[in-house]
Protein backbone atom coordinates (compact mmCIF):
# COMPACT_ATOMS: atom_id res chain seq x y z
CA UNK A 1 0.00 0.00 0.00
CA UNK A 2 1.54 3.34 -1.00
CA UNK A 3 1.66 6.27 1.41
CA UNK A 4 1.62 9.80 0.06
CA UNK A 5 2.52 13.12 1.64
CA UNK A 6 0.63 16.14 0.40
CA UNK A 7 0.26 19.79 1.30
CA UNK A 8 -2.98 21.69 0.90
CA UNK A 9 -3.98 25.27 1.55
CA UNK A 10 -6.93 26.42 3.65
CA UNK A 11 -9.17 26.53 0.57
CA UNK A 12 -8.60 22.83 -0.19
CA UNK A 13 -6.15 23.35 -3.07
CA UNK A 14 -3.40 20.73 -3.26
CA UNK A 15 -0.03 22.48 -3.43
CA UNK A 16 2.21 19.41 -3.63
CA UNK A 17 2.03 15.62 -3.50
CA UNK A 18 4.82 13.05 -3.29
CA UNK A 19 5.37 9.41 -2.51
CA UNK A 20 6.23 8.76 1.13
CA UNK A 21 6.38 4.94 0.99
CA UNK A 22 6.22 2.77 -2.11
CA UNK A 23 3.75 -0.02 -2.69
CA UNK A 24 6.38 -1.84 -4.73
CA UNK A 25 4.30 -1.30 -7.88
CA UNK A 26 5.36 1.80 -9.85
CA UNK A 27 1.98 2.21 -11.58
CA UNK A 28 0.12 2.23 -8.25
CA UNK A 29 2.66 4.64 -6.76
CA UNK A 30 2.18 7.08 -9.66
CA UNK A 31 -1.58 6.85 -9.37
CA UNK A 32 -1.46 7.46 -5.61
CA UNK A 33 0.64 10.61 -6.06
CA UNK A 34 -1.71 11.93 -8.78
CA UNK A 35 -4.87 11.25 -6.77
CA UNK A 36 -4.98 14.37 -4.54
CA UNK A 37 -4.67 16.78 -7.48
CA UNK A 38 -7.59 15.11 -9.27
CA UNK A 39 -9.70 15.13 -6.10
CA UNK A 40 -9.34 18.86 -5.46
CA UNK A 41 -10.74 20.97 -4.12
CA UNK A 42 -10.46 18.92 -0.95
CA UNK A 43 -12.65 19.69 2.06
CA UNK A 44 -11.40 22.72 3.96
CA UNK A 45 -9.42 21.87 7.11
CA UNK A 46 -11.06 22.57 10.48
CA UNK A 47 -10.67 26.07 11.87
CA UNK A 48 -8.91 24.72 14.97
CA UNK A 49 -5.94 23.59 12.84
CA UNK A 50 -3.51 26.55 12.65
CA UNK A 51 -1.40 27.62 9.68
CA UNK A 52 -1.82 28.63 6.06
CA UNK A 53 -1.17 25.06 4.88
CA UNK A 54 -1.85 21.56 6.15
CA UNK A 55 0.54 18.66 5.52
CA UNK A 56 -0.81 15.11 5.66
CA UNK A 57 0.62 11.63 5.20
CA UNK A 58 -2.04 9.13 4.19
CA UNK A 59 -2.21 5.55 2.93
CA UNK A 60 -3.87 4.95 -0.43
CA UNK A 61 -5.58 1.60 -0.69
CA UNK A 62 -6.46 0.23 -4.12
CA UNK A 63 -9.03 -2.46 -4.67
CA UNK A 64 -9.63 -4.30 -7.91
CA UNK A 65 -11.66 -7.19 -6.52
CA UNK A 66 -14.72 -6.13 -8.52
CA UNK A 67 -12.72 -6.37 -11.74
CA UNK A 68 -11.75 -10.02 -11.30
CA UNK A 69 -14.38 -12.52 -12.42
Amino acid sequence: MPYIRFVMDRAGKVLSSRLERSSGFPDLDREAVALPKRAQPLPKPPNDKPGDTIELVVPVEFSCGDLVK
